[in-house]
């Protein structure tokens, strides 16, 4: 039974996710785009997966936006995702991919360099 059991484990296990950033230093490649904003709507997607967050941009630092951006990300930190709080203001470290705006952990790491 034990065997079975075992057996039924290895065979049925999925691979775990897991973020993997490579270091951040000087040497790393700024953001495409870094603001300073605040959090006005957060949100997840119906299955949990994907956050969407709007932001209002009180400042920019790298990149050319308009006054309101749309974040989107995994929601999980184990897929390197983000989510934010409604009403928190920070800095943001995204990109444009397929015309929307992304961000994910890494992204979010340079924002504190």
């Amino acid at each position: 039974m034990r065997r079975l059991l075992a057996t039924a484990l290895v065979v049925c296990a999925t691979p775990a996710l897991a973020c993997s950033c490579r270091p951040v230093d000087a040497s790393t490649p700024p953001p495409s785009y870094l603001v300073l904003g605040t959090v006005v709507d957060a949100t997840l997607s119906p299955d949990g997966q994907a956050a969407t967050t709007t932001i209002r941009v009180e400042r920019r630092h790298i990149g050319k936006t308009g006054a309101v951006v749309t974040l989107h990300s995994r929601a999980h930190s184990a897929a390197c995702g983000v989510t934010f709080e409604k009403g928190k203001r920070q800095l943001f470290a995204f990109a444009r991919h397929n015309g929307r705006y992304i961000t994910n952990l890494c992204l979010m790491l340079q924002a504190r360099l």
